[in-house]
């Protein structure tokens, strides 16, 4: 990270003992956060991008970082934002799809999930095709890249124009 003051724009600066910096030209403190509204350090920042994308929760993560969740969420969003930017609008090379299902196994969930799911699927859930879980469909760029996107239904009528 490149240090600028805000107040004159200049590129000069001392670091200080408390980790903040200090502008050669006007003298002016500044913390140097990457972004103003979350007050993160460059450590804290690649901390936390580290343990969001390993799927830590956010009540993990602040008290991981010792920060509020407030601060956790807010710095989540963004992340989450510029994540979707950087999102190509075609796949070049080799590439793989395939679908999924997603959804907890049925010994995990309580009484009141599976008489939930029998009261709306009519069933109880089972594995493969026709069960109550969560379709997911994916592509796979070998250079490795990812896209997935939630489907109704796993017939080709509904991939082809995904893909």
């Amino acid at each position: 990270m490149r240090f600028q003051c805000k107040n004159c724009g200049s590129k000069k600066y001392w670091k200080l003992a408390d980790g903040s910096y200090r502008c050669r030209n006007c003298r002016r403190d500044s913390k140097g956060y990457i972004v103003p509204d979350i007050r993160f350090t460059n450590k804290e920042w690649v901390r936390f991008i580290d343990l969001f994308l390993i799927g830590a929760n956010g009540p993990a993560i602040s008290q991981q970082l010792k920060r509020s969740q407030a601060m956790i969420g807010k710095a989540s969003r963004l992340l989450r934002i510029v994540m979707t930017k950087d999102v190509p609008d075609v796949f070049e090379g080799i590439v793989e799809v395939d679908e999924t299902y997603l959804g907890g196994q049925k010994k995990n969930k309580n009484k009141s999930q599976l008489r939930k799911e029998k009261e709306i699927f009519g069933k109880e859930s089972k594995r493969g095709f026709g069960t109550t879980k969560q379709p997911v469909f994916g592509i796979l760029c070998r250079s490795g890249r990812v896209f997935a996107e939630l489907v109704s239904d796993t017939e080709a009528k509904d991939l082809i124009p995904i893909i």
